[in-house]
């Protein structure tokens, strides 16, 4: 609870004021440390009070979106503000694996741990595969202009970036200057693509500054991360979700290919700079020509929280035989 302490923001509120109203949408949990605070239903009956320092106030709450109930101040109050995403994920996670996040790596600070917690990527994944998945990264610091990943070898690692930067080069040949792809930040991931598809890496990554990367083997990486988010759709499912207009199809072809209906184009390797005009609020059905790129893109839109499935067998399979 230290730990997560420091990711809550302190919020002073005077009496009579409203911590939140019935109906509201909010994505923070609140622990009371100083004051009163009355709950009332919607109708703005009275039906709780909690204080400051007591047992009533030893839990956190307004963690409802919408909220149920309403929370007026009494008097005074001081309160912690959480993402309530984290401090769910947390204390599940410590209940029913019995390990602090404390605990898991012995690397000093684990910032990096909560980082990750928030991102939708992990919020998706059990508290079982949590705990495993930490204890199975291992921290590595790299000097600038390191060579963390070569294009054209054999995937290895999958990689999270703790603190610093790093960028991603496509490599043309010894005479051509090579093309950014991609920048990657704290937080940021990379290294799936060759991981899951088991195709040689496409494209070099550098450590742009010193930089500290935890990073993951092949068997773990898709045994506790890719296995559990990865998610696959017969042609069947994926044709009547089109046609009830549940999901649009994602193109992962060449752009020479002809296009499906319902479809938006995006190429495969275009996929990472382009994924943030892909409307969040909709479903994707990636196909390629095989399905494995299909595979990677589905992991790389489930970690942007963009709900995304993978045509099974591919274009070719699929739709091309049909």
């Amino acid at each position: 609870m230290a730990q997560l302490a420091k990711h809550a923001e302190r919020s002073r509120h005077e009496a009579g004021s409203w911590l939140f109203r019935c109906g509201e949408r909010s994505t923070q949990a609140l622990l009371l440390l100083h004051g009163i605070v009355q709950i009332e239903d919607q109708l703005g009956r009275p039906i709780a009070e909690l204080r400051g320092s007591t047992a009533s106030a030893s839990d956190a709450f307004g963690t409802d979106s919408p909220q149920l109930t309403s929370a007026r101040c009494i008097s005074d109050v001081l309160c912690l503000r959480i993402d309530a995403s984290l401090l769910e994920i947390t204390l599940s996670w410590d209940q029913s694996s019995g390990v602090e996040v404390a605990e898991i790596g012995g690397f000093g600070d684990q910032d990096w741990i909560f980082r990750l917690l928030q991102t939708r990527t992990m919020q998706e994944l059990p508290s079982a595969h949590l705990q495993a998945l930490f204890m199975a990264m291992h921290p590595l610091d790299v000097c600038a202009d390191t060579r963390i990943i070569e294009q054209g070898a054999s995937g290895d690692y999958f990689y999270v970036i703790d603190e610093g930067e790093c960028r991603a080069l496509y490599e043309r040949g010894p005479d051509s200057e090579p093309e950014l792809l991609a920048r990657f930040v704290g937080g940021d991931c990379f290294g799936e693509e060759a991981l899951i598809s088991g195709a040689p890496r496409s494209a070099t990554v550098v450590a742009s500054r010193a930089s500290r990367l935890r990073r993951i083997d092949r068997a773990n990486f898709l045994k506790l991360l890719n296995e559990p988010l990865t998610r696959s759709i017969s042609l069947d499912r994926a044709l009547a979700r089109i046609s009830k207009r549940q999901a649009l199809w994602l193109d992962l072809r060449a752009d020479e290919t002809a296009p499906l209906e319902h479809s938006i184009r995006v190429p495969a390797h275009l996929l990472r700079s382009r994924s943030e005009q892909l409307d969040p609020d909709r479903e994707y059905i990636c196909v390629c020509e095989n399905g494995f790129r299909s595979r990677v893109a589905t992991f790389l839109l489930q970690q942007r929280g963009i709900g995304a499935f993978a045509l099974e067998g591919g274009f070719d399979a699929a739709i091309g035989a049909k």
